[in-house]
């Protein structure tokens, strides 16, 4: 019989050699359709993308990060405490709440320092979740935390709009800086080099990242007072994994633009990563389902005790 139509699919458009008359092609990356005729694939005539969907009941509104409520902090045995970070150092990065790391300039130890706040009962003024984590820097320095997505979570996302969103406020008002930063394609998936700070220069300018790590678009600028207020910043992720422009993870980070305040307090909640271009209203999840994504990717084996207590605390109003 005659020869039917051949479907042909692949991220980017499709090479003159592909394919013959009648033929159709799709482009993963952002949904065109093309048909081939008279020896020419021409322009698209259809996209199959459709509108992004409602955030499901009771979900986390698409949000890509893990405890961005900040409400699991299993390396604090008092999490109302301020205490810091085990290890952390100039030369090591560690984490503070569950998830999320510290970066800081200062080489002295005890410097940096994270306590957890439950808010229940009295919940901060523009903040809806009941729980903030707390930065503190008992000296002038300048500091960063973020949270890195692993690849498995982030790499079907190339050629995508993203927006970070997070809610800030400190003791001193001050600018912070918000920026997606990529774990470039030289890097080895998931693994991040012991400070993503090689450098973090004068004051009002950026740091140098460390190796295979830069940022994606702009950095917002966030003029951070004492009442929280949120923040966003939008990035394009390259559409070229596999070559020198593509990424094995991303980040959110926030970074103080210059040295803080000895004593100075950064609190932060209602942390985001979305795909597209509006951000939905913070949803957290539910704390079991919070507990068990960040027991997958930390590979806890002494979760199980701190979660009964987290799940405690969690409903006791």
């Amino acid at each position: 019989g005659t020869k039917g139509s051949v479907w042909y699919s692949g991220s980017g458009v499709p090479s003159g050699g592909t394919g013959a008359n009648g033929d159709y092609y799709l482009n993963t990356a952002n949904g065109n359709v093309y048909t081939k005729s008279a020896g020419s694939w021409g322009s698209p005539i259809e996209n199959l993308t459709g509108p992004a969907g409602a955030a499901g009941s009771g979900g986390s509104g698409g949000n890509l990060l893990l405890n961005g409520g900040f409400a699991i902090c299993q390396r604090q045995t008092a999490p109302g405490t301020y205490t810091t970070p085990p290890g952390l150092s100039v030369s090591a990065d560690k984490y503070a709440a569950d998830m999320w790391r510290v970066a800081c300039q200062c080489a002295s130890s005890g410097v940096t320092q994270y306590a957890q706040t439950d808010d229940a009962g009295t919940y901060a003024t523009g903040v809806g979740a009941r729980f903030i984590g707390n930065f503190k820097s008992t000296t002038a320095q300048k500091f960063a935390v973020y949270q890195m997505l692993q690849g498995s979570d982030c790499i079907d996302f190339q050629g995508q709009a993203v927006i970070g969103s997070v809610k800030l406020k400190c003791t001193n008002s001050s600018t912070y800086k918000l920026g997606i930063l990529k774990l470039g394609q030289s890097g080895a998936v998931d693994v991040l080099p012991a400070t993503i700070v090689s450098a973090w220069g004068a004051n009002t300018v950026n740091p140098t990242w460390g190796s295979n790590l830069s940022l994606v678009g702009s950095a917002t600028s966030c003029s951070v007072t004492t009442a929280f207020q949120q923040f966003t910043v939008t990035a394009t992720l390259p559409a070229e994994n596999g070559t020198a422009n593509g990424y094995k993870n991303i980040l959110l980070i926030v970074w103080s633009d210059s040295a803080t305040t000895a004593n100075d307090v950064l609190s932060v909640s209602e942390a985001g990563l979305y795909v597209g271009s509006t951000v939905p209203s913070w949803q957290p999840r539910h704390i079991t389902d919070e507990l068990l994504m960040v027991q997958r990717k930390t590979g806890s084996v002494g979760i199980r005790l701190t979660a009964r207590f987290l799940m405690h605390r969690q409903y006791q109003h």
